[in-house]
């Protein structure tokens, strides 16, 4: 992040990237995160699951908070593409 040495308010930020676009490590988490959803929405249906006492889950409630999730993803992603171009806009202006 680097600031503009001109201004007289040094609190807006200028040329600054947006947080999480490093791509390796947005790819990274993403995947490990993906991973672990994995294997605790497989725990129940496998023969652990027994030693756990474990169950398996109706479908349905796997696909309700699945569209939920989505939804949600979607929503967080379109406000924060609104928010960052709200804020190259204002910083023009400075």
């Amino acid at each position: 992040m680097t600031f503009d040495s001109q201004s007289p308010d040094q609190r807006l930020p200028v040329g600054q990237e947006q947080p999480g676009t490093n791509g390796a490590a947005v790819l990274e988490l993403l995947l490990a995160t993906l991973g672990v959803d994995t294997l605790m929405l497989a725990l129940p249906y496998t023969q652990l699951a027994r030693f756990l006492g474990f169950s398996p889950l109706p479908p349905l409630f796997l696909v309700i908070p699945g569209g939920i999730l989505v939804l949600y993803v979607l929503t967080a992603e379109l406000t924060k593409r609104v928010f960052y171009q709200h804020m190259q806009g204002a910083a023009a202006h400075w």
